[in-house]
Parts: C-alpha cells; structure tokens; sequence
C-alpha cells in the first residue's frame, strides 16, 4: 500500500477563530474545492481502489490554490484535526523541500545514485516512523540485488552500511570503486533533534567528573611512560616511523626528542629514588638481597629492599640499585659497594639481614665485615639443646623484650660495615635436588644406577631440540604444535620443570612417545620404553616435595624467616611419606635425601648449611608460672584459629590481644628479613631485558636508571600522576 502527498513549502494555516468566522463562506465554496481535495488520496496497489485519506478542513475562501490546500490539510495533520487512515503494509512519504514531490521509493532510490554499477533497486518493504528523533520523520527500508551476484540486501534511509558490507565481504575487489562512488553521491543519514525519549538525568559520577581533554603534558606523561614501563630503546623517539605514526595519530603532539626523553627519564629515576628513601625512613626494619650478573662482558651487582608495612602487615619492596662492577669481585670489593648502596638510601643501621647466594666471594664479604653483637655463634645442635636447658631454669619465665630489639650502641652500629648474613635457602634446596641427587649410588651413580640412561635419554633429546631446527620442527609437530621445556643451570627446578613437562607431552602418550622414537632411531640415539617411563614417575614423586618447598621459598609476597623451619620440616615429613610409599625403582634416592648418618650428608647436611637465628630472650621474675602457661595457650589458641581461616595473608587479628602491639613488633623485628634471595634474580631478568645485544653500550648510569624505574613502577607512576598535577613540565622540549 502506498500514499501520495501533494505539498508546497510549508505555511502557517488559519487559526480556529478564523475558521468558525468562515464557516458560511465555506459551504459556499465547498463544491468548488471538491475537486482540489481529490487529490489527496491513497491508490490501492492490489485493485487500485480509491479511498478517502482525510476529511475537508476549513478554507477561509472558496478560491484557495492547490498549494493552499495541501498545507491545510499538513497544519490539520499536525493538530489532530486529520486522521490518517493508513494501512499496515504501506509506507509514508517525507517532505522533501519546497514544493517537490518526493515518495519513499524516489527517497530510497535517491541514496542509490550513482551506484547503478553496483546495485539495483528492487522494492520498498516499508516506512515506519523513525524512534531516534522527536519530530516523528519517516524511516523507509527497501531492498537492492547486486549487480554483481544478484544477492538481495536489504537497507533503509538513514544508513547504506550493509551494501558496502556486501562487497567487502562477497566482492573485496572492488570495495574501492564503491567507495569512490559513495563519495560522489552526498548521501547522509538525517540528522534531528534527539528524542525526549533518550533525555535522562545525569549520575552524580557523570555530573562531577572532569571532561576527558586532551593535554600536550598528558600526552608526553604517557609517552615517557611507555619508553620506561615496556623497556624500549630510546632512540626509537628519532625514529621516522615513530613520528609519522604519532603524527597520524595527533598531529598536534610534540614528540620529544631522544635528548629530552633521556633528561625527564633522569629526572624521574631521581623522584623515584627519593621516594624509595622516604618510604624506607618510616619503617624500623628492612631486610635486603645481593646478587651479581653479568651480560655483554659487563659485570653488575644488584640489591633490593624489602619491608613489612606496619599497619597493614602486607610485604613490600622497591629495588636498591643495579651497579655496574669494574673491579675483580672480592669479597672486600662486595663489602665497600654493598655499604655504599645500603648508606646512599639511610638504611645501614635498619637492616635485619641481608640474602645472598652461596657463593664463596660473598660468604667471604660478610665473615670478614659483618657481626651483630646480639647475635651469638652459631652452635651445633647438641650445644643448642643443652643451652636451651641451662636457659630455661624453673624458676625462669618470658619477659617483653621490645627494648631489648635495639641494645646495640652507635658506636657498634658505625663499627659494623655489613649487617647479617643470610644464606639463600632456595639455593641451598636447589643444591639438594641437583647436586645431591647426581651423587645417589645405584640411581645415578654406580653400575646399577637406573636414572642415568632415562636421564642421558632426555638430555639427548633436549640437545638435538635446541641444535637442529629440522629436528625441532619435526618434534614440535609430533608434539601437537608444542615445544618440550630444557632445563637450564641457572634456574632452580627448572629440571623437575623439564621431566615434568617431557612426561606430559610424550611418554603418557603412546602415539607421541612412538613419534618421538622414530626422530631419535634416525639420529641413532637411545630409545624410550615402559621402564624409563616409570623411572622418571618416581623420580617426580619424589621430587615433587623439594618442587613446592622451593617455590615456597623464593616468594616474593608470602615467605618469611619464620616460614623457613616449618617448610623444612613439612618437606621432610613428606619425604618421609613417600619413603613409606610402594616405590619399585627410587628407593635409593628418598633413602640418600633423608639419611642421617656420620657422614651427614643429603637433607640434614643441607638444613645445617642453612644459617638459621633465633631472637634473644631475656629472663624476668616479674612473671609466675601460670602466666606463662596462659600466654602458651592464648598463642595455641590463636595459631589454631588461624589455620582454620586458610587465610595465606598475615592479619593484625591474629595475634593474640594481650600485648597485640608487641607480638606485631617481635613479628616485623624477626619475620623482615627473606630466606631467598630469588628478588635479585628476577632484578636480574627485567636488566636482561633492558641490556640487549643492540643497547650493550648503554652507559652505566642510564642503564641503572632504566631498572630503577622498572623496578619501582609503582612510584614511578605516582611521580608521573604528581607532576601532571603541578602543571606543565619544567624541561622544555628539544626537537
């Protein structure tokens, strides 16, 4: 069903007033209208019958033109005095300028000029009124076949997206000549007032929030972030590319240039190393780790600082330094830089214990420029029971001892260069599942040693992966597009990581591990089979315990001196339920991690290598024995109530609430320190990052700054949010 208008530019109509004033005029020029107001009315498209649209309005004079005539009845439409008769399946049409006569077929095939190449018109499906604007217009959808393919599209009048949608997905081609043709035919969807509909009060967040600008600063905030926090060189600022994509991006923006980034960088390594000492001056405890690297012929010795907060009780770090070495690492030369470093950043008199690795250099530093009077010789066991017997007479009992966490003197803190030492645990445990584990007799060492040809096996097939392209390619695809982890020295578990991964991929997988077989038969090298399958098992089962024990101890958040005892009785404890457990082949490897005998070697020979301390504890008569039995319970009672929550993060709450400020003290006091020093190493991997082959030349000093930035993100945004606040930056930009 289709209707036709008749219209001219639009007039205001007679006023009611004027039409009652009129009403006698009009029956006298009623019949002369007659004809003109035939006109409007609806052609039926099935038999073409004709039927009235609307009724007579009021005319002032007889002799009214036909424009007159159709902007009365377009005035009587719009107050309710004309009722539209329309049909369900037709479709209205829209006013298209003065005096033009425009339906929504011609509309519709208006927006396809130009397009004939491309579509044709088919029909019009519709007309319906258009919910996205107030004034009511006329929404028409229509269909076009492609002149291509012939295929039907269906589009209205407000957007011709889905015939270019057509040839980008069916004709890809030719998109950039319809395009072309596009942009020729001016067609725009229309544009109105919003519909009252959409109006609705703003929220208090939208209502209070700031515009979202643009600013120059911001943006290089953001630029000088970026080159810092996603450790890119800086010389890519000159790049050409860099700048034609900025440029395309914002051609306003100012790219700095490789001089000014490196000058606000310099800047903010200084506001970030600044604010590292402020936070370290409100804390009484602090405890740090040492490590050095090298890369590039380029020695370094590296530090990080941790602490706990307390009020939160949450663990906390910042990175100390990355500094480049020159001279030979003695232990006196690590003696002299550590202090410097630990000086330069107030923190020489706060350190509750400094982590290290094994290494003999390092033991050196500390036996020869560390001691700690509240520390008493390490003892061997049996001395330490007896001691403990001597100790703790009848009549003894716990008194508070928070004075007793600082006696040592200024003139005994000056004389102290170093503060304690800590050997790193997780290295020690490493030594335990390597080392140890390589001297088993009769597992991998002996004529009946059952690991070593699984073992020699798997280092066989690690090496022709790494060496051969071709072989890795083809062991890649036997493995369904995976490539088999390689252990490397340098990295704690990543062997039991390796075993763990080759038993996964390929020896619970008959298919693979028969794939696998015919790679190694061609390069004639040792076959697997059923036994080296279980071997390897057991030696996981095994392993697994000194696995999770490891991971434990190299934590960055959850690992505490405190934590170090129980994790090494927990990992015995284990060994000893795997010990008892039906194993065929690694009987030999549980019985050497565990065995205690005049040698003592294996796990207890690496629990004495680990220096453990416990606090000082003065006596007191002050307390009675009942209290002290009340103060056991109230921690009893406490600890059980904890391990009920399964919470892994430490609480004020707690702690028992007698004293609950002390106990939290002795906590911080003793608990600060790490039992690893994993935090160097992964210092370590963000400057392997950083000191690639293409920037080796790096100076000593920026190379230092990009790490302590990297490091210390976190202050380092705060730095970044603190100076856009004050307002533009005091460099200018060089270009």
């Amino acid at each position: 069903m289709m209707r036709r208008f008749v219209t001219s530019s639009p007039r205001l109509g007679p006023s009611r007033q004027s039409q009652s004033q009129s009403q006698a005029q009009e029956e006298d020029g009623r019949n002369s209208s007659q004809s003109e107001l035939s006109l409007i009315s609806v052609i039926s498209e099935s038999g073409g019958e004709m039927r009235s649209l609307s009724r007579a309005s009021s005319m002032s004079t007889s002799s009214m033109s036909l424009d007159s005539v159709a902007s009365m009845a377009t005035t009587a439409s719009d107050t309710g005095e004309m009722a539209s008769d329309v049909d369900s399946s037709g479709a209205e049409d829209t006013v298209q300028g003065a005096g033009s006569v425009l339906n929504a077929e011609d509309e519709l095939k208006r927006s396809l000029q130009g397009l004939q190449d491309f579509f044709k018109f088919r029909k019009l499906e519709s007309s319906t009124e258009s919910q996205k604007y107030a004034d009511k217009k006329q929404l028409h959808k229509g269909m076009a076949n492609c002149q291509k393919c012939g295929q039907t599209i269906k589009f209205d009048s407000e957007s011709r997206g889905n015939l270019k949608k057509h040839y980008k997905t069916k004709h890809p081609g030719m998109v950039k000549a319809l395009e072309a043709a596009m942009s020729l035919n001016k067609f725009k969807a229309r544009v109105g007032p919003k519909s009252n509909k959409a109006c609705r009060q703003l929220t208090l967040k939208e209502a209070t929030q700031k515009p979202n600008v643009w600013s120059q600063e911001a943006a290089q905030q953001a630029y000088v972030g970026w080159f810092a926090e996603s450790l890119k060189p800086l010389c890519d600022t000159d790049d050409e590319a860099t700048w034609t994509f900025l440029k395309t991006l914002k051609p306003e923006f100012k790219v700095p240039c490789r001089k000014t980034l490196t000058n606000r960088l310099n800047k903010y390594s200084l506001q970030v190393k600044n604010e590292v000492i402020a936070c370290l001056d409100k804390v009484e405890h602090v405890a740090t780790t040492a490590d050095s690297w090298s890369s590039h012929r380029r020695a370094f010795l590296g530090s990080t600082v941790h602490w706990i907060d307390p009020v939160t009780l949450q663990r906390k770090s910042a990175t100390l330094a990355c500094r480049e070495l020159t001279e030979s690492q003695t232990g006196e030369m690590l003696a002299r830089n550590l202090h410097e470093i630990f000086t330069d950043h107030n923190i020489a008199d706060k350190i509750t214990g400094c982590t290290t690795d094994n290494g003999r250099n390092y033991i050196s530093a500390f036996e020869q420029f560390a001691g700690d009077p509240t520390i008493k010789p390490q003892l061997t066991e049996e001395e330490e029971d007896d001691q403990n017997d001597q100790e703790m007479a009848p009549n003894a009992s716990i008194r508070d001892v928070a004075g007793l966490l600082d006696e040592r003197t200024a003139e005994e803190r000056n004389e102290t260069l170093l503060p304690r030492h800590f050997k790193c645990s997780a290295h020690t445990i490493n030594l335990l599942s390597t080392v140890d584990v390589a001297e088993v007799p009769d597992w991998n060492k002996g004529p009946r040693a059952v690991f070593r040809k699984p073992g020699s096996k798997a280092q066989a097939l690690w090496n022709l992966q790494n060496r051969s392209p071709v072989w890795a390619g083809k062991m890649k695809a036997a493995t369904g597009g995976r490539r088999l982890k390689t252990h490397v020295a340098t990295r704690w578990n990543s062997y039991y990581d390796s075993m763990k991964c080759l038993v996964k991929l390929v020896l619970d997988k008959q298919e693979v591990r028969t794939a696998i077989n015919k790679i190694l038969s061609v390069q004639g090298l040792g076959l697997f089979d059923s036994k080296d399958t279980e071997v390897i098992k057991e030696y996981l089962q095994v392993m697994t315990p000194v696995a999770i024990c490891l991971d434990r101890m190299q934590s960055d958040t959850a690992a505490y001196m405190g934590n170090l005892l129980p994790d090494l009785m927990l990992l015995r404890q284990r060994l000893e339920t795997v010990k008892n457990s039906n194993l065929r082949y690694a009987g030999n490897l549980v019985e050497y991690l565990l065995e205690q005998d005049d040698h003592r070697h294996g796990f207890y020979k690496r629990r004495q290598a680990i220096r453990l301390r416990r606090p000082v504890v003065g006596h007191a008569t002050d307390a009675t024995a009942p209290s002290q039995h009340a103060l056991e319970e109230s921690i009893k009672h406490s600890a059980i109530n904890w391990a009920r929550t399964r919470e892994h993060v430490v609480k004020r709450e707690h702690f028992p609430e007698g004293h609950r400020e002390t106990w939290i003290k002795l906590f911080i006091r003793y608990n600060t320190a790490l039992p690893s020093s994993a935090a160097a190493e992964r210092l370590f991997s963000t400057a392997g990052n950083i000191l690639r082959p293409k920037r080796s030349s790096l100076t000593a000093s920026n190379f230092e700054q990009l790490v302590l930035l990297k490091g210390n993100s976190r202050m380092f945004k705060a730095a970044l949010k603190e100076d856009l606040k004050k307002g533009p930056d005091t460099h200018q930009d060089q270009e």
